[in-house]
């Protein structure tokens, strides 16, 4: 998986565990603004811009196939976070 589409797999993980607090408040603005800060991040490649937006225990999970079966890789937002800025 390149590194755009696992960036987008994290925003969207990222969207969708905001979704109940955001849902109660109704603030689309904060949604909006979290998604921005979020693509921000992955264009500077700033992860410190990205971890204000993250939930720190969140963990991104990869699937793909290999040798004719399904797999998986699960990660850590500090992981996730490594990959981006180049650590």
């Amino acid at each position: 998986m390149t590194i755009t589409r696992f960036a987008v797999v994290a925003c969207l993980l990222t969207v969708l565990g905001w979704a109940p607090a955001q849902a109660q408040s109704n603030d689309d603005a904060e949604i909006l603004a979290a998604i921005k800060t979020m693509f921000d991040g992955l264009a500077a490649r700033d992860t410190a811009m990205m971890s204000t937006v993250l939930d720190p225990n969140a963990r991104l999970v990869q699937t793909f196939t290999r040798d004719g079966g399904p797999g998986y890789r699960s990660v850590g937002m500090d992981q996730f976070l490594a990959g981006i800025g180049g650590e």
